[in-house]
């Protein structure tokens, strides 16, 4: 074997990944894949550190067989990243003894002939013990020495975490040589932000050395095994790069699923978005990577939480079914062979979340019109409301059992401890994350809405009839709606949702009663929005306001207009005996500068119809169609 030059022989800081996870070893061609990946995306390193490769730490003593270092000889001519080789011998090693220094040294030297130039000295994760940062202040000097020129050393410590000197810092911090980075995860192992001022503070615990990051994102090994990390980068401002010396990511076990949280750490370490770097490197798998980051469904889910009880419910409900939607079939191309456990969990739980969301819309009462005026008004659906929570409370508890958590952590666990000054462990309860699951979030949600309008149906309501009517004046109930919001679908076709505020009408009051007393205590809001270079809407709804005063069986005001929005709110009255009942909607299309206001009206066949349009073209009234 001859040696072959490193892709980087420079000795700029180490940026790139670190192999350091316990779990099956990633294959030789995946290495290789993720290194490429790595390379295009601005990375310098790769370090061969894997916690289960025997040879690296439990028999750290043994050389490598022939075929081991062919491999590994691959990697280092492949012409991507520089490759770093770590050796963990802290579990057996007698680190003043000569023969066990002896048996490092010719480890070392093994890889050194393929032409590998980094070599990382990894302590990590062994017992503590007093006199601990001496010896390993000492045996780190003598493998510096003995790697001379010939490659670059560095140190991760048996404290990698923590911000505050300690008997162990201090001992690295005086016998280390100087040019010899020492490793740190952060505050803790796991970290969801890493700041600037934890990165002085422990730069200043090893007397002024600035900290090379070990960087435990998106690592999903041990306790974190049931779950995908394959979001991008947070938490890491970008001032960290000018107070550290170095950056390694630790990726999961599944090498393919980790290449869009590196892909995420690159665009970071490069100075771009990590966001924007995450999001151009999805592909095909983007709503599966969101999925198992659980970030955007969750947001999605909030959103509609928020909104549930106002007029944005529509909007919110609709965004969340089209991304639960797309997610209960995506895909995962390139990663399937890694993530089939996590991509049939997503299928499920995706289907259910759906299911939830059926059952939040059949609650709302809905009133929904064409634009030739014809539709219907529609009160909760009983039945439909039912049916899906009962069957969201029989297939619930089985994801919530599920092996693989997607969608966001219900119950997840992680390393968020730090170490004492002894070194010993320091748990901390954000180790544990809970009720940070989209599912969970959206069944609660339902199964809410459910609970709601069976407790608002009074004992009169016939639940069989499915959707009520709007106004029925026979037993069996009706609905009074309050118009909230309103879309147009590609067929030009306006859908008038109602917000969730609504009033059952059991036995035969009169209608015109009823409709009176439930008009005029609506309020018909459709926010809408438009640019700045449109300043003559609020004059066309002053002259629309005034145009409506003259009848005096219906009276309109404007409130509340400011800059961008127009809000414009109706009270109506109907008279005694009066038929059909109308209640007035203004629609405004700011794109074809159109102002219609409808009549709706409401006969006793539950229906209604446009009664008249009047558009205004660019501050002109022009003849009524």
């Amino acid at each position: 074997m001859q040696p072959r030059e490193q892709a980087d022989a420079g000795g700029g800081p180490v940026r790139g990944l670190i192999e350091g996870f316990y779990g099956p070893p990633w294959s030789w061609d995946a290495r290789a894949e993720v290194m490429a990946a790595g390379h295009g995306g601005g990375m310098t390193h790769y370090v061969y550190a894997p916690k289960d490769d025997p040879l690296h730490r439990e028999r750290w003593r043994e050389p490598y067989p022939s075929a081991a270092l062919d491999r590994l000889a691959g990697l280092v001519g492949a012409g991507t990243l520089s490759v770093g080789f770590a050796i963990s011998p802290g579990l057996s090693m007698a680190y003043d003894d000569d023969a066990d220094r002896a048996a490092l040294g010719a480890k070392v030297d093994q890889v050194l002939d393929l032409g590998i130039d980094l070599v990382c000295l990894a302590v990590d994760d062994i017992p503590v013990r007093p006199g601990l940062g001496e010896a390993h202040a000492s045996v780190t000097t003598w493998l510096r020495h003995h790697l001379g020129d010939r490659a670059r050393l560095i140190l991760v410590p048996t404290e990698y975490t923590g911000t505050t000197a300690t008997p162990y810092l201090d001992a690295l911090a005086t016998g280390v040589p100087a040019d010899v980075p020492i490793a740190w995860t952060g505050a803790t192992v796991v970290c969801d932000e890493i700041t600037v001022a934890e990165a002085e503070a422990r730069a200043a615990s090893l007397g002024g050395r600035p900290p090379l990051v070990w960087d435990n994102y998106p690592v999903n090994d041990s306790i974190m095994a049931d779950q995908l990390f394959t979001g991008p980068l947070r938490g890491r401002p970008a001032g960290l790069l000018d107070v550290t010396s170095g950056w390694m990511a630790n990726p999961m076990v599944q090498a393919r699923a980790s290449l869009p949280a590196l892909a995420s750490v690159a665009g970071w370490l490069r100075g771009d978005d990590p966001e924007r770097a995450w999001r151009s490197s999805l592909g095909g798998a983007a709503t599966f990577c969101e999925g198992c980051d659980g970030e955007v469904p969750n947001r999605l889910v909030a959103r509609l939480g928020d909104v549930a009880d106002g007029p944005g419910w529509g909007a919110a409900l609709g965004d969340a079914h089209r991304w639960f939607r797309a997610a209960a079939t995506c895909a995962a191309p390139g990663m399937e062979d890694e993530v089939g456990p996590w991509l049939a969990r997503l299928h499920e739980d995706a289907s259910l979340a759906v299911q939830a969301l059926r059952c939040i819309q059949a609650a709302k009462p809905v009133v929904s019109a064409a634009l030739d005026g014809r539709g219907r008004a529609s009160g909760p659906d009983l039945v439909t409301v039912g049916e899906t929570a009962l069957a969201l409370a029989a297939r619930w508890p089985a994801a919530r059992r599920a092996e693989v958590s997607v969608l966001g952590a219900r119950c997840g666990v992680r390393p968020v401890m730090g170490q004492w000054p002894d070194g010993s462990w320091a748990f901390r309860s954000a180790s544990v994350t809970t009720g940070a699951n989209a599912l969970d979030a959206v069944v609660g949600l339902a199964l809410e809405a459910a609970d709601a309008v069976v407790a608002s149906a009074p004992p009169g309501v016939r639940p069989a009839e499915r959707r009520a009517p709007l106004v029925d004046g026979l037993a069996g109930g009706g609905v009074a709606a309050h118009v909230s919001h309103v879309s147009s679908d590609r067929h030009g076709v306006d859908t008038l949702i109602a917000q969730p505020t609504f009033e059952w009408c059991v036995g035969k009051a009169p209608r015109h009663r009823f409709l009176d007393q439930q008009i005029m205590r609506s309020r018909l809001y459709l926010g809408m929005q438009f640019p700045a270079r449109c300043p003559f809407l609020k004059e066309r709804l002053v002259r629309f306001r005034e145009m409506m005063l003259h009848d005096n069986h219906r009276h309109a005001s404007l409130s509340g207009i400011p800059s961008c929005k127009y809000l414009f709110q109706m009270t109506g009255r109907v008279r005694d005996g009066q038929s059909p009942r109308e209640v007035f909607i203004l629609h405004i299309d700011h794109q074809q500068r159109t102002i219609h206001h409808r009549f709706l009206i409401f006969s006793n066949r539950n229906s209604f119809g446009n009664r008249t349009a009047v558009p205004v073209r660019c501050g002109r009234q022009v003849d009524r169609p």
